[in-house]
């Protein structure tokens, strides 16, 4: 079996994009911002910029919390979502 490659940037920014493209908390779509990623120990750092501001901030980071654990869980990796402000 071959072994799993060990993430970098693009491959982070890959799975996070897979992870939240369906999700949409109070309508809002998410921008991963790829040149913001960095890794600091075992966690990546992942700047993501909804497409307006939530109106429902808990519905917001409870999008944000279970795209992390979905990421923890299948992909294998520690990611934390940097929320932005949208542009």
């Amino acid at each position: 079996m071959p072994k799993a490659k060990k993430p970098n940037k693009q491959t982070v920014a890959k799975a996070v994009r897979q992870y939240i493209k369906d999700r949409h908390p109070g309508g809002a779509t998410f921008e991963v911002m790829a040149s913001g990623i960095r890794k600091e120990r075992s966690w990546w750092y992942v700047p993501v910029r909804p497409s307006v501001e939530p109106v429902q901030r808990y519905e917001y980071y409870e999008t944000l919390a279970a795209v992390e654990e979905a990421l923890a869980e299948h992909e294998n990796l520690t990611v934390f979502l940097v929320p932005l402000s949208p542009e």
